[in-house]
């Protein structure tokens, strides 16, 4: 656009257009003689900004040569569309093309080449306003060359636009050749730190791993260890009871459900036959495993202490001496020991007349007598509770017969989860399994106890140690 205004200017300045182009057409020349002067600095100034990229490199004179080119161009407007005859406007019109020439050597400075060409052409313009300027001032003889200095001038600088664009063109492939070389450079950069990131955490995943299977190794042998020494402690503990043997000779028809939650137990059974009088305890003490098993130790020693060497058969007597050496053992008088172990028992004395004592301390005692089933509660005392400072325990005594059936029993029966809905088994599904096989041989009532207590736990996992003793007098 700006070449096609500076050659309008030409046809209209000089007159050549009118004289050989459109010389029956007035209207022509006279329209391109008022708009061309006023189309040229403006098409002038998109080309440029265009070429240079004056936004980019020089923002600053960009606004400047707005400024000019707007004021320089209503001027021409004015003084055409009031056809004031003014010279001045031969001042005016070359102050766009000299800011031109400055930022063209500043753009160069800053290294754009193809500004050079611009330059120069516009150079050749800035030439031909001072050349015409001084043939108006009459300081230069109006000659052919005077005359039709812009012919030339607009040619040279058409010639010098074209290779500077070509230029523009060049330098722009020849960077986007080197942004590509740049990108693949980075990508191959890119691509060697992934490789090296991949290869170091591969490493480290394999130094991670191997450490990994060294901890298991060594989990695994502690593991080993642990569980060699619980099935030790298991056979030790198993070694204690008492012999089942002794029970089965003192009744006829007896049983005993041992079915600890993990290898060694918390719950323990106590029995031994002193005189004519046959002591059977039941005990749960806190927790389960090795802690539960540990504090079965303990109960276990004590009431062998208690009963055959203190000689204590009265089961009220036998529990408030046991909770004083369950306290004693635990340290539950020193103000700086404090836990919440304890034991739980159910502990019943058969006489050889039939006569039959019980005192519980949380645990209950079941008699099933004359086809009913009777619960005798015990009192609501864990064994070494330190709340308590000396237990008090109730006897209960009844008279048994033939035929009656006693049953002594931790809570890890009741509290098993499990069934369809998985929930607690609870005591009326115990008291009622044994109204149910009352009748029945005390083998075949162990083999229904426990085949219903596994269906109901299913694929649930055990919640506590399992222990039962029941005896048919």
């Amino acid at each position: 656009f700006y070449l096609i205004a500076s050659v309008s200017n030409t046809f209209f300045e000089d007159g050549i257009g009118f004289q050989y182009i459109w010389p029956n057409h007035p209207l022509i020349n006279y329209v391109l003689q008022a708009a061309a002067p006023l189309i040229l600095p403006i098409t002038f100034f998109f080309y440029y900004d265009n070429l240079v990229g004056l936004k980019e490199r020089l923002p600053e004179i960009r606004k400047t040569l707005i400024i000019v080119t707007s004021l320089s161009v209503t001027y021409l407007t004015i003084i055409r569309l009031y056809g004031i005859d003014s010279v001045f406007w031969v001042f005016v019109t070359p102050i766009p093309f000299i800011i031109t020439l400055i930022a063209a050597i500043k753009v160069i400075r800053q290294g754009y080449l193809p500004a050079r060409y611009f330059l120069a052409g516009n150079a050749v313009i800035v030439l031909c306003h001072l050349i015409y300027l001084l043939r108006i001032l009459q300081m230069l003889p109006t000659n052919f060359a005077t005359t039709y200095v812009f012919n030339f001038g607009f040619v040279i600088e058409a010639v010098l636009l074209s290779i500077a664009m070509g230029d523009k063109q060049r330098v722009e492939k020849e960077r986007s050749i080197r942004d590509k070389k740049e990108q693949i450079e980075t990508l191959k950069e890119l691509q060697l730190l992934k490789d090296s990131m991949n290869k170091e955490l591969e490493q480290q995943v394999k130094d991670r791993t191997e450490e990994l299977r060294l901890k298991q190794d060594e989990l695994s042998d502690f593991n080993k260890y642990l569980v060699d020494s619980i099935r030790y402690a298991q056979k030790i503990q198993e070694a204690i009871l008492p012999d089942k043997e002794m029970l089965y000779r003192r009744f006829s028809d007896a049983f005993v459900i041992n079915l600890p939650k993990d290898l060694v137990s918390g719950d323990f059974y106590w029995y031994d036959e002193v005189g004519d009088k046959f002591i059977v305890g039941v005990a749960d003490c806190t927790g389960h495993g090795v802690p539960g098993a540990l504090m079965s130790m303990i109960g276990y020693t004590q009431l062998n202490t208690i009963v055959l060497e203190k000689e204590k058969y009265e089961p009220a007597d036998i529990l408030t001496r046991l909770d004083q050496r369950i306290k004693a053992a635990l340290r539950r008088d020193h103000k700086d020991h404090f836990s919440i172990d304890g034991i739980d028992i159910a502990l019943a004395v058969f006489h050889e007349n039939g006569m039959l004592e019980f005192a519980g301390a949380g645990r209950p005692i079941y008699l099933i007598k004359n086809g009913e089933l009777i619960e005798y509660r015990g009192d609501r005392v864990t064994l070494g509770d330190v709340s308590i400072k000396e237990a008090k325990f109730n006897s209960f005594k009844v008279k048994l017969e033939k035929g009656d059936a006693v049953y002594l029993f931790t809570d890890g029966y009741a509290d098993q989860f499990g069934g369809p809905k998985n929930k607690k088994f609870f005591l009326s599904n115990f008291k009622k399994i044994l109204r149910e096989n009352k009748n029945s041989p005390f083998e075949d009532q162990k083999t229904v106890l426990i085949d219903t207590f596994q269906k109901w736990k299913g694929n649930n996992f055990q919640v506590d140690d399992v222990m039962i003793i029941g005896i048919k007098y």
